[in-house]
């Protein structure tokens, strides 16, 4: 497993509704709903054919909210870029591979943060 693979996850002390607030995060950052479950909704910001996809999950474990956050690599963007890349990559973390495409994810993901009155993603 290399050091960039992985999520990214943040534990949150958010307490009440997080659903519309999420809601409005999404449709402001043209992020699509992809699945939902009953404690959890995953959200997919571009199609991922030339550039990586940014994904969200937000998932509520009985006592604490959760985020997510990673860049999701096809099988033919990863072929396109000589399987340089693991399918899914951590959003956070210092090095140079993939950082422009990790720092935008990053900077979509620290705007839900700031609207929940969370610290930041560095």
């Amino acid at each position: 497993m290399s050091k960039y693979e992985g999520r990214t996850t943040k534990i949150l002390q958010f307490r009440g509704n997080i659903w519309p607030i999420v809601d409005e995060w999404a449709q402001n950052n043209e992020c699509v709903l992809t699945e939902q479950e009953q404690n959890s909704r995953t959200y997919q910001r571009g199609a991922g054919n030339f550039a990586p996809a940014n994904m969200y999950r937000i998932s509520w474990d009985g006592s604490n909210y959760a985020l997510e956050a990673w860049l999701y690599f096809g099988k033919w963007l990863r072929v396109h870029n000589l399987f340089i890349f693991p399918e899914e990559v951590i959003i956070d973390g210092g090095g140079t591979k993939g950082r422009p495409a990790r720092n935008k994810a990053k900077n979509h993901a620290n705007q839900l943060l700031q609207a929940l009155g969370e610290p930041r993603i560095q």
